[in-house]
């Protein structure tokens, strides 16, 4: 089944609480089965859907807004270099690319090399 997403742009699609991908994308249905899917964006209420393999035309995704909740992103600067993020020197730096390296060169420990040799 292809997810097109129509409001917003971009939607999440999780199942059982991991991140399949962000719509537009397929979700495999077995033949004659179903799957239920959450749908999730920044500053819109989730919402679960149930979807069947007998599905032929792609459905559009529209989530409710949550009022109040900001959902633009900030225009990037103009000129010079790009913000970096701060590091903290904790293990959340393995998710950021930029820090990663620091925090792995400055925590020699197994635990931490292990962490830092994961994808």
């Amino acid at each position: 089944v292809l997810l097109v997403a129509k409001n917003p742009s971009s939607i999440e699609v999780w199942e059982n609480g991991i991140k399949l991908f962000v719509a537009p994308d397929n979700l495999d249905v077995p033949e004659g089965g179903e799957r239920t899917v959450v749908l999730k964006a920044k500053g819109y209420k989730d919402k679960e859907m149930t979807f069947t393999s007998k599905v032929r035309k792609p459905p559009k995704l529209s989530l409710t807004k949550i009022p109040g909740v900001n959902t633009t992103r900030p225009n990037p600067p103009v000129g010079g270099d790009p913000v970096k993020p701060k590091c903290s020197n904790t293990r959340a730096d393995i998710q950021l690319s930029f820090c990663k390296a620091a925090y792995c060169a400055s925590h020699l420990d197994k635990e931490s090399q292990n962490l830092c040799n994961m994808e």
